[in-house]
């Protein structure tokens, strides 16, 4: 039996007439990209963070300057964790040891440094890791008229994947912005990237965003 090859990232200079990140009927969502998930204890960002926060940054510039919506997502719990998922599997909970975190109203769950909401952009707080689970997201692209979604965030396989498959059995086109994706395991991210997203999404870069 010959092996299924993974399916190549779409060439965006190929795809139609049209570019797969054009403006118009887009939306720019944002994940997970949040003090207590991409930051030290001291509020600098950690190393496998800084690169997409900067290039998850410069999609939002690209985004305003070009009237694209921005919904920016986060994740965030009661002070008593009573909203916080309870399966035994849920490795974060276990890695961080019993410690809080993205408590709503504290500095971790807000938005990395250099990260800045403008007035207009759209704040979306989501229960799960998928951000169409249990939140008005689906509700809000139809209401915005918007048949693409242009995605970055953290962590690349968890939060921005659940995301990209909950968008395609949407029936709405995500387009994936590598750079400005991240995972504390670069191994993870780079499966992502390669083996998965492609099959579901456009994969381009920042870089590749139409001026």
């Amino acid at each position: 039996m010959t092996a299924t090859k993974p399916s190549e990232p779409a060439d965006v200079t190929t795809t139609g007439h049209e570019h797969p990140a054009r403006a118009d009927g887009a939306a720019l969502v944002i994940i997970d990209m949040q003090r207590d998930l991409v930051c030290d204890d001291l509020g600098e960002l950690l190393p496998w963070a800084g690169d997409a926060v900067v290039a998850a940054a410069g999609a939002v510039d690209w985004a305003h300057r070009h009237d694209v919506p921005v919904i920016w997502v986060r994740v965030q719990r009661r002070a008593d964790y009573a909203d916080a998922p309870s399966a035994r599997t849920d490795l974060s909970a276990r890695r961080a040891g019993g410690a809080r975190r993205l408590v709503a109203g504290t500095v971790g769950a807000d938005l990395a440094p250099g990260l800045e909401p403008h007035a207009g952009d759209f704040d979306l707080v989501k229960p799960r890791v998928n951000a169409f689970f249990g939140t008005n997201l689906g509700a809000l692209l139809h209401r915005l008229g918007v048949d693409r979604i242009l995605v970055g965030g953290v962590w690349t396989h968890m939060g921005v994947e659940a995301t990209v498959r909950g968008s395609y059995d949407r029936d709405i086109d995500a387009v994936v912005l590598t750079d400005a994706c991240a995972a504390a395991s670069r191994a993870l991210h780079e499966h992502s990237v390669t083996a998965i997203l492609p099959s579901i999404a456009v994969t381009i870069t920042t870089a590749e965003l139409p001026q």
